[in-house]
């Protein structure tokens, strides 16, 4: 023993190294010791205001609330995109969407970026994901760092899966595990389709007058029933049992539709009486069947449904459930993973924000570029992060995300980052300058650019395709309920030029980036980002 303390002295000597820095823990090993769990839960299409971390009339949000008041909140959190994949791929690498050329969802995160769940797993973490959406996928390329990438496609009827689905197939990971982990948990609950779990049957089918199925469309699952088909002619009827309400819109329709019906096609009696895409269920749909054959026949159909722009008061009232139903196993991830009675780092955040009708009718968040959209939810708490603080003044962006966890840990920041850390912010009272930046919104619709905001804090400039320009001051004006006159005080006349000379020059970058990034997208991507509400 006495030779190896002689040998590491004299190695120290030879080498100007003291002996208290080569027995130092690496920061790897400090952060393994100090943060041995560290939990992102994202949150989709969350609007701030349905939750209580920033509207005291709401009381459906207690998880999210204790985390709050246990921690840190940014108050003027921003994505820069309101799309699921690219706001989450700019969260977990540091980086803008257009910095990472990725600008919708459907895209591909190019191979060289380096994300937080790699520098983490190179620190020694496990790392896992569970994810709740398609437009997460695992062949869309957010899955590098994860061990563990759980994306659910395949697991149930429909390209979403609901916060139970998710956190049983995380919970069964979680269990038992004694390592340092990294777990990311996806839960996109209040995102269209607007349906509450457990939900009653919407519509009922009938076989030749006789019940033989009750199905609930407005989930926009895929529902399959093996028909037994005797000889002669037969009728399949279905019938809605969704209840109008007072607030209904015109264009309000409970809708049935098919898919993948070969087996089906050979009996209907009149093949143009199938829905091209979908039928109307405002009065019964009919369907006439016929069996030429001797024998019975086994036929399998596959239909799926939905409500088109659902009224208001249905979507609030679906949407409010949802968000406590998101928020419930929040709670339940929460007492699971603290159960060992480690410390934790917990990050939540939402990727966007969502419609709901708060203005001109609009419902949604991809194509459009609001306040309701852009705002997003990001708190944090755990060792380290200071409890009860809220910084309100200083905006954060999604990009900001994975540097400030970075910079929590005491590791080294991603390559080509171009967000930055927040602990200075906390620590120092150090958060920077007055901060510029711009978000986009993206139609796939019309496959086009359909919102720039250029923002110079706390002015805004807004191009919105069926509205126009438009300047706000969100500091006094935090929901954009009246336009600035951009013609008016010459202080924020002559600002609000230079972000329309920005937002033309923004443009037509991400112009030419959607351009390049254009491709043909196949009939299954086409067929989940109609389910999920992004495409008519």
């Amino acid at each position: 023993m006495k030779r190896f303390s002689v040998l590491v002295l004299c190695l120290a000597a030879l080498t100007g190294v003291g002996l208290v820095a080569l027995l130092r823990p690496s920061a790897a090993e400090r952060a393994l010791e100090s943060y041995p769990r560290i939990v992102l839960v994202t949150l989709d299409t969350l609007h701030v205001e349905q939750t209580g971390v920033f509207n005291e009339g709401v009381d459906f949000t207690p998880q999210l609330d204790r985390l709050a008041a246990e921690g840190i909140v940014f108050e003027q959190a921003r994505t820069t995109a309101p799309m699921t994949l690219p706001a989450h791929t700019s969260m977990l690498s540091g980086r803008t969407p257009l910095g990472l050329g990725l600008l919708r969802n459907g895209m591909e995160v190019p191979p060289d970026v380096e994300t937080l769940p790699q520098r983490l797993n190179a620190a020694g973490y496990s790392t896992a994901a569970f994810l709740s959406l398609a437009t997460l996928r695992q062949r869309f390329g957010l899955d590098r760092g994860f061990e563990h990438y759980d994306d659910g496609h395949g697991d149930v009827p429909r390209f979403y899966r609901t916060a139970d689905e998710v956190y049983d197939a995380a919970s069964a990971w979680i269990e038992g595990r004694s390592e340092p982990y990294f777990l990311w948990v996806h839960l996109s609950d209040p995102h269209e389709p607007y349906v509450q779990v457990g939900a009653e049957p919407d519509a009922v089918l009938d076989f030749d007058g006789e019940e033989i199925g009750r199905f609930n469309l407005a989930t926009k699952e895929t529902h399959e029933i093996t028909l037994a088909l005797p000889p002669g002619e037969h009728q399949l009827r279905w019938t809605s049992l969704r209840e109008p309400r007072p607030d209904e819109r015109a264009k309000t329709v409970h809708y049935l539709g098919f898919r993948d019906n070969t087996s089906l096609i050979d009996y209907v009696a009149d093949w143009r009486s199938l829905p091209n895409p979908d039928a109307g269920l405002g009065s019964p749909f009919v369907l006439e069947l016929r069996n030429d054959d001797v024998e019975v026949a086994e036929v399998e159909i596959r239909f799926h449904g939905g409500v088109r722009v659902p009224p208001e008061s249905e979507v609030l009232e679906n949407y409010v459930a949802e968000v406590e139903y998101a928020d419930e196993y929040l709670g339940r991830l929460r007492s699971l993973v603290e159960s060992d009675g480690r410390p934790t780092l917990w990050i939540v955040a939402s990727d966007h924000g969502e419609g709901i009708y708060r203005r001109d009718g609009i419902i949604g968040h991809a194509g459009f570029g609001f306040e309701h959209q852009l705002r997003i939810l990001w708190l944090m708490q755990g060792p380290g992060i200071p409890k009860g603080r809220r910084l309100g003044s200083q905006v954060a962006l999604t990009q900001d995300i994975a540097p400030t966890i970075l910079d929590v840990l005491g590791l080294a920041p991603l390559e080509e980052v171009e967000g930055m850390s927040f602990v200075p912010c906390w620590e120092e009272d150090d958060c920077g300058g007055n901060r510029s930046w711009f978000a986009h919104g993206f139609s796939r619709g019309r496959d086009s650019l359909s919102s720039v905001a250029t923002y110079s804090w706390p002015l805004k400039l807004l191009q919105q395709d069926a509205f126009g320009v438009a300047g706000f001051d969100l500091r006094e004006d935090a929901w954009e309920t009246e336009a600035l006159d951009l013609e008016g005080t010459v202080g924020a006349s002559l600002e609000l030029r230079r972000l329309q000379r920005e937002m033309g020059e923004v443009r037509e970058i991400l112009e030419k980036g959607l351009s390049a990034s254009a491709g043909e997208v196949s009939a299954e991507d086409l067929e989940m980002l109609r389910s999920l509400g992004y495409l008519n």
